[in-house]
């Protein structure tokens, strides 16, 4: 249910039935996860990492909560931290489209612009249709050429 309700848009909800299947099976990796999603979209970073860390603690090389746990940690101002969490997601799934964007973001952020590049570019390499990686690249780039100029 909470996964359902999640993609209605719904986090409150769903973190109500997140809550109660981690609270029946201690050991669900995903739900923790998911917990922590819909925690993420609320702002609730505190909670969110706690629940990131708990389904790490369970399965230590779930890549799917290691990548939000770097975007946890991103929007707390964290960058390098969440760098870190990136490439152990990209080094456990070399593949992870989405893991190469939000480090890409992570990079930018620290105004690190060409390895932000490369980071999107690899993203977009592997998903082309990632539309999150083709406009920050496009922000990045811009950003560039306009220092250049």
């Amino acid at each position: 249910m909470g996964f359902a309700l999640a993609e209605q848009g719904k986090p409150q909800e769903a973190i109500i039935h997140y809550s109660e299947a981690v609270r029946l099976d201690p050991s669900y990796v995903e739900a923790f996860t998911k917990l922590g999603d819909a925690q993420l979209v609320q702002g609730r970073l505190g909670e969110a990492i706690a629940n990131y860390t708990e389904a790490l603690r369970i399965q230590p090389n779930f890549v799917d909560a290691i990548d939000n746990l770097g975007l946890a940690l991103a929007h707390q101002g964290k960058f390098e931290e969440a760098i870190a969490r990136y490439n152990e997601a990209l080094r456990l799934r070399p593949d992870f489209a989405e893991a190469h964007t939000n480090k890409g973001s992570a990079l930018a952020n620290e105004g690190r612009n060409d390895e932000a590049i490369a980071q999107f570019s690899e993203a977009l390499r592997i998903q082309p249709g990632n539309a999150l990686a083709r406009e920050n690249l496009e922000i990045v780039t811009q950003k560039i050429q306009g220092k250049t100029k």
